[in-house]
Formats: C-alpha cells, structure tokens, sequence
C-alpha cells in the first residue's frame, strides 16, 4: 500500500467509526425521548381527568371536602 491509499484507507475507517459512535450514542436518547413521551402523555390525561372533576356547589352546608388543592 502507498500511502495516499493507506490514507484514504484510514479516512474510510475513521469514519466508519464515527458513524458507530453516532449511532450508539442517539440510541439511548431515542430512548429518553420516549419515556419523556409517556410520561407527558400521562400528565396530559392526568389533568384532562382533574378538569373533569366537577366543582362542588356553592353553600353546600359544609359537608363537603375539597381534596383538589
């Protein structure tokens, strides 16, 4: 091998490794992506279900609690 051949050996392989490099390390932020979906997804539900909730009536003679604070 010559060296402009040696080179251009060693660029193909350096980047080859960058590219595994790139590769190995989107994969765990892929994952931290979807957990943070799930749980932004739960928070949304979660607070569609309180809305939902209705407020008691006005005057209600105090028997009531409010537990929504």
């Amino acid at each position: 091998m010559d060296g402009i051949s040696g080179s251009a050996s060693s660029l193909i392989e350096l980047g080859m490794a960058m590219s595994q490099v790139r590769i190995q390390s989107a994969m765990p932020i892929s994952a931290i992506k979807k957990g943070l979906d799930a749980q932004v997804q739960t928070a949304m539900s979660l607070i569609e279900m309180v809305q939902q909730v209705s407020s008691p009536p006005a005057g209600g003679g105090g028997s009531q609690v409010d537990v929504i604070a």
